[in-house]
Parts: C-alpha cells; sequence; structure tokens
C-alpha cells in the first residue's frame, strides 16, 4: 500500500501560544508524534507533549494560514477528539475558546499531553492530504 503525506503544516502544527513568557526562559520542550491507524479513513491522529511548561492555563492554535498561501483556512474544522491530560494521564479541563484555539486549565502540572484527530482528505495545494 502506497501512502502519500502532502502538506501536512497545518494537521500537526498545533502550535502553543505562550503570552507571558518565551519557551527559552523556562526550557519548554515540544514533541509531536503523528500517526494514521487506519489510512482509508483519512484521519491522523497527534500528539504534542510539552514539558516544563509554566503557568496555571495553556492556549494552544492552530493556524489559519498555510505558508505560501495567502488565504485564510479554517484547519480547526477538521479537527475532532481533542483532548489534554497531565503527563500521568490524568485528564485537565479545556474548552474551546474560538474557531482555532483551545484553553487548558493544567493547575500546576508542567508536563501536559495534548491529543487530536484530523482529517485529511480535501485534494488542494493548501489542504491536508492523506492518499
Amino acid at each position: 500500500m502506497h501512502t502519500r503525506l502532502s502538506n501536512l503544516f497545518p494537521l500537526f502544527a498545533l502550535l502553543l501560544s505562550l503570552t507571558v513568557c518565551s519557551c527559552r526562559e523556562h526550557d519548554i520542550r515540544i514533541e509531536y508524534t503523528v500517526s494514521m491507524e487506519k489510512p482509508n479513513t483519512h484521519y491522523f491522529h497527534v500528539t504534542m507533549r510539552v514539558n516544563n511548561l509554566p503557568g496555571c492555563v495553556a492556549e494552544f492554535k492552530l493556524p489559519n494560514w498555510t505558508p505560501g498561501y495567502y488565504l485564510m483556512m479554517d484547519y480547526a474544522k477538521n479537527v475532532t477528539a481533542f483532548t489534554a491530560s497531565g503527563a500521568d494521564g490524568r485528564p485537565l479541563n479545556r474548552e474551546k475558546t474560538n474557531k482555532n484555539t483551545w484553553k487548558v486549565y493544567k493547575g500546576r502540572t508542567k508536563n501536559v499531553v495534548v491529543e487530536y484527530d484530523g482529517y485529511t482528505h480535501r485534494v488542494s495545494v493548501a489542504d491536508p492530504y492523506l492518499d
């Protein structure tokens, strides 16, 4: 079976927005794992591990754009099953605050795991695609 990946930036580039401090100041580490258990469903599963995250609340944002394609897109519409947990697996409270932002209430937890699924079947220069 041949699998082609193209333009995955929108799906797994879930970006962490820190408004109070920079990642360098706190030695924040971010690790992504992208998997596709059933390619025929056109869903990716994304796991994002963030270590040494300061503060009690973190915002996670999905870009509304693709580099080189100057049109605002709605990539978040393809995101399902968004979850957040501590490194110990304990679920964390979260809410979607707008169409491309999720707020995670982490309390004193320094290490957070965010997971979500993303649908990828529209063939376009600006959309993610799994074939």
